[in-house]
């Protein structure tokens, strides 16, 4: 019975890591994605994932005040990271 409940331990315990691991990677993903050039949708919709992320909260906030927005329909994506910001600050 205790080896039984010391696996079932060690699972779930290698599965959090792992769930941890991929969060860790579709962060950088995201900021990856949100340097380039894409569209402005695209570039709104990596914002919005980016508030999925709050244990990175402190990063998102310092990259979002301080990146350049420019261009056509700028004012979607500024909002966007304007909301973004607001979300993770609140969730502290």
């Amino acid at each position: 019975m205790v080896a039984l409940a010391y696996s079932a331990v060690r699972y779930v315990r290698n599965q959090k890591r792992e769930q941890e691991y991929r969060e860790f990677g579709k962060f950088h993903m995201l900021m990856r994605e949100l340097g380039t050039n894409g569209t402005i949708l695209g570039n709104v919709a990596v914002v919005y994932e980016l508030r999925k992320s709050p244990e990175y909260g402190d990063l998102i906030v310092r990259a979002l005040s301080d990146i350049e927005i420019k261009g056509s329909r700028a004012d979607m994506l500024k909002r966007e990271c304007a909301l973004t910001i607001e979300h993770l600050e609140r969730s502290k």
